[in-house]
């Protein structure tokens, strides 16, 4: 639910906001995963961390999130899923 709640407080313009709840997704979904590096939550948390460094100004911690991003999700989806894909291929 954290996560829906940062995309649209993303998709408001409320970026300092979305930050902080992909933040507070992040951390507890790290907390609960027994691999956090294969979760695809933990994956969509710093996706979502990264759309809102990317707007935000931060290109370098955006590509680093997404990164992080791109080798949880495709550990957890598969690397075909296309969650994975789009953490993949951003820039």
């Amino acid at each position: 639910m954290l996560i829906l709640r940062a995309r649209a407080e993303l998709t408001l313009g409320r970026n300092d906001a979305a930050l902080g709840t992909a933040r507070d997704a992040l951390a507890i979904a790290e907390a609960n995963a027994p691999q956090p590096e294969r979760s695809a939550t933990v994956g969509a948390a710093l996706m979502v961390i990264a759309e809102v460094q990317r707007v935000s100004g931060d290109e370098e911690g955006a590509r680093t999130s997404a990164k992080r991003a791109a080798a949880a999700l495709s550990a957890g989806l598969g690397p075909d899923h296309s969650e994975a894909r789009a953490a993949l291929l951003f820039r």
